[in-house]
């Protein structure tokens, strides 16, 4: 995958538009790749990797206007309290 670099502009999406809507799909299915036991082993150590705090978990978070660091924090706490229900994204929205 691609790094971005910081020159590129990243446009947000806050009024909920088919860009931010996709976002945060994305973002939602690493939560469930991550949570899943019954999910292909790849799929959650690649989950582990974009939600520990990726260059793309920073874009896909810019996009979708959440805030990253609140990503990162659920997704450990996703990490150590297994069968916890999954988290929902859309709940931290950035303050800029």
């Amino acid at each position: 995958m691609r790094r971005l670099l910081s020159s590129q502009v990243v446009i947000r999406d806050p009024e909920g538009g088919p860009c931010r809507h996709l976002a945060v799909r994305v973002i939602e299915l690493a939560f469930r790749d991550l949570a899943s036991s019954a999910g292909l082993r790849s799929n959650q150590e690649s989950a582990r990797l974009f939600l520990a705090g990726s260059s793309m978990l920073d874009h896909w978070c810019a996009v979708a206007d959440l805030d990253p660091a609140w990503m990162i924090a659920r997704a450990n706490q996703l990490k150590t309290a297994p069968g916890e229900q999954e988290p929902s994204p859309t709940m931290a929205t950035r303050e800029d």
